[in-house]
């Protein structure tokens, strides 16, 4: 890695750990989003934080905090990868997908969101 971009992998690596952060208070605060889920709380606690939230200043979208939880809740902290991007463990939808992937990804074939795109739409997942 070149050095003069060292400050801007730090930024994203912050950015990345901000929106876990923030999903784990979505599910401790608004419940699973899972209906199968003991904890789960229906939709009025996310809408109600989405509402929260605007009043005081965040423009935020209901869709964006019911992804950011949804990705928190799948991706426990026992199975979240901090050599991986959030974006890239949100693309794969599952840890099970996401071990799936990286075990079969050929050498020198760089992990994007593309590529995960594509290993899921050939097994079948949306």
């Amino acid at each position: 890695m070149k050095p003069e971009y060292k400050k801007i992998l730090h930024a994203m690596q912050t950015f990345d750990k901000a929106r876990w952060d923030l999903g784990d208070a979505l599910v401790a605060e608004c419940g699973a989003p899972d209906p199968t889920s003991a904890g789960y709380d229906g939709p009025g606690k996310l809408r109600a934080a989405w509402h929260y939230m605007r009043e005081n200043g965040y423009d935020c979208t209901l869709q964006d905090l019911s992804q950011l939880r949804r990705v928190a809740y799948v991706f426990r902290p026992s199975t979240r990868r901090a050599d991986i991007s959030w974006d890239l463990h949100a693309e794969s939808g599952t840890p099970e997908m996401l071990q799936t992937i990286m075990d079969s990804i050929p050498k020198g074939t760089s992990l994007s969101k593309s590529y995960i795109a594509s290993v899921r739409k050939l097994r079948g997942r949306p």
